[in-house]
């Protein structure tokens, strides 16, 4: 045998083994760590909040949560979901806070019939 030939102590070895054993592992689970997309649709973003799809979309009515569109799909941000959570105020890409909901008797219901409650 024309080769290069190397005797090592069992315990060396065994640590090799263990190193090398270590750093394939740690390479397959970056390999196959998937990749998480900013965007959710509603069904997903109602799983995050563990709520129901109409709790989304009444965040995004209210502008608390931006409508973003991918053909038919409507999408939300991961981001602003969990923003939303923590209790932080989204943006608008203008920079302006979104608009809390009015006082009941601000809107156009309460306007146009008044309460005749004393």
């Amino acid at each position: 045998m024309n080769g290069l030939s190397i005797t090592l102590p069992p315990e060396l070895l065994d640590e090799l083994v263990v190193r090398v054993a270590e750093r394939v592992l740690e390479q397959l689970a970056v390999e196959a760590a998937p990749v998480e997309s900013p965007y959710l649709t509603v069904a997903e973003a109602a799983a995050f909040l563990r709520s129901k799809p109409q709790r989304v979309y009444d965040l995004r009515s209210s502008r608390r949560l931006t409508r973003h569109k991918d053909g038919s799909r409507v999408l939300v941000k991961r981001a602003e979901l969990e923003a939303h959570l923590a209790g932080e105020t989204p943006r608008t890409r203008t920079g302006r806070v979104a608009p809390a909901l009015p006082h009941p008797s601000q809107t156009r219901t309460a306007k146009r019939f008044p309460s005749t409650r004393a």
